[in-house]
């Protein structure tokens, strides 16, 4: 079975690094990948949502699902709005 392609998008990662981090808003942003692409591969650069340095090292640590429920925050939600600026921007 072949591996599926992954999407990379160096436009698309440079607009999420100018963005807010989407807990604190703090600017200079990470692009944090909210999925796996599977058999430990990154998902789809237009997977990533911004993060800043101290809140994506806290996801890591404290693992996506109780990173959302402790902020409120839902990842795809994020990811939407996210793609739709990027979109509306070109």
């Amino acid at each position: 079975m072949e591996k599926p392609k992954t999407y990379k998008s160096p436009k698309y990662l440079e607009f999420i690094r100018a963005r807010q981090c989407c807990v604190c808003r703090s600017s200079g942003a990470y692009p944090h990948h909210a999925d796996t692409g599977g058999m430990g591969t990154k998902c789809n650069d237009t997977r990533t949502i911004p993060l800043c340095h101290k809140c994506h090292m806290e996801c890591h640590t404290i693992g996506r699902d109780t990173f959302q429920e402790k902020h409120n925050i839902d990842f795809e939600v994020i990811q939407i709005e996210c793609l739709e600026g990027f979109i509306n921007k070109e």
